[in-house]
């Protein structure tokens, strides 16, 4: 598939999600792989620092689409060899390591690489996900036979984020070429990733029980959020926390639902205390407290944000709904007219007959204010 020169020359970042042993590959001895690779594309390349007691860093690549695309080849390709060069290159993989065998480090993709393959975890905002998948799935299966890679997105949003990890697997080329469809599709869809909270690194328990589990804190652009232990031992992930966040009123009754029924709900399947404050009139925001250990404030979290993405969803149809009531009203004011009252100009002349519609349309809500995002890429549970 031709990409247009226009795209090709767009502006783009991109940003990748890498554990801390890639990152050293990546960066290369005294910094020669990834230097090397600036120089060769002219992008700007780089990795975030360290964080102790968390085993992810992000590559962060931007410049032009075509640049961009070139360097995730080399990157792809410095990985690919280091891990082809490796002692035990059948038995480890892209995301190899003892540390790696849980969320968001967890491969998605089956494991080891097939021969000659490598996999990239691309971290894309939730809001752009229904851009890359299409109607019905048609983009991402395009994408997938197009270029022959594997395609798979985390069900659960990074911790602390609204950006999903996206797993793409293939051969350095094929990767670059997809890359480019894929650039195409979120600058076109640019507007929809406004208000996005990265994922930033953060040390981690590495209590077996939380770590194994996939379920992560999510928290959003207009979501306040603050941790209170409860606990001396507040580094156990068995410790019980306090944990407030608050969530704009308007959407607040789609978490509590008729008669209680869904936050009731929320409730028994995280085994979470959930409180909620008194309406403030003085505020269009109500605190949520939750009290529990870190897995079930987690889970929690969790359901309310996919409850939200839901009441999103419908409420994007509804207004799409009314957009349609707009354009049939519009039809209907078109045949009211009497034709045979225009004049050689073709202006219709005073008629005390046909009605005044000139204001009609000022009355109708057209606004578009949420984005339906609820088509799904193939999803993993692991």
């Amino acid at each position: 598939m031709q990409i247009d020169a226009a795209v090709l020359a767009s502006m783009i970042s991109f940003r990748i999600l890498i554990t801390f042993k890639e990152a050293g590959i990546i960066i290369g001895t005294r910094g020669e792989c990834v230097e090397n690779i600036r120089t060769k594309t002219n992008v700007k390349a780089g990795i975030s620092k360290l964080v102790p007691g968390s085993i992810d860093r992000i590559l962060t690549i931007s410049g032009q689409v075509n640049n961009v695309c070139d360097s995730l080849q080399l990157f792809a390709q410095a990985l690919l060899d280091s891990q082809d060069n490796s002692i035990n290159s059948t038995a480890k993989s892209f995301s190899s390591g003892s540390n790696n065998n849980y969320f968001p480090i967890k491969p998605l993709c089956p494991q080891p690489n097939p021969k000659g393959s490598i996999t990239l975890r691309l971290m894309i905002p939730h809001s752009q996900m229904g851009s890359l998948i299409g109607k019905q799935g048609l983009r991402i299966k395009e994408l997938q036979k197009k270029f022959s890679i594997l395609t798979i997105a985390s069900k659960d949003f990074l911790p602390n984020s609204t950006e999903r990890v996206v797993e793409i697997q293939g051969t350095p080329q094929n990767i670059n070429l997809a890359c480019q469809l894929i650039s195409k599709h979120l600058i076109a869809d640019w507007h929809n990733a406004t208000g996005t909270l990265y994922y930033i690194p953060h040390s981690r328990p590495h209590n077996n029980n939380y770590a194994h589990n996939n379920h992560n804190n999510h928290n959003s652009h207009n979501y306040n959020v603050s941790n209170q232990s409860a606990s001396n031992s507040s580094s156990s992930s068995d410790s019980t926390i306090t944990q407030t966040i608050e969530f704009p009123s308007d959407i607040v009754g789609c978490l509590i639902g008729k008669k209680g029924i869904k936050i009731k709900e929320i409730r028994n399947k995280s085994n979470c205390v959930i409180n909620i404050a008194e309406k403030d009139s003085k505020s269009n925001q109500r605190l949520f407290k939750l009290i529990g250990n870190q897995y079930n404030i987690d889970k929690a979290l969790s359901l309310l944000y996919t409850q939200i993405e839901k009441e999103k969803a419908r409420r994007n149809i509804n207004n799409e709904n009314n957009n349609n009531d707009t354009l049939e009203i519009n039809e209907n004011i078109n045949l009211e007219i009497d034709h045979d009252n225009y004049d050689d100009n073709n202006k219709i002349s005073t008629n005390s007959n046909i009605p005044d519609t000139s204001n009609i349309l000022n009355d109708i809500d057209t606004s578009d204010s949420f984005i339906n995002n609820s088509s799904k890429l193939t999803i993993n549970d692991n």
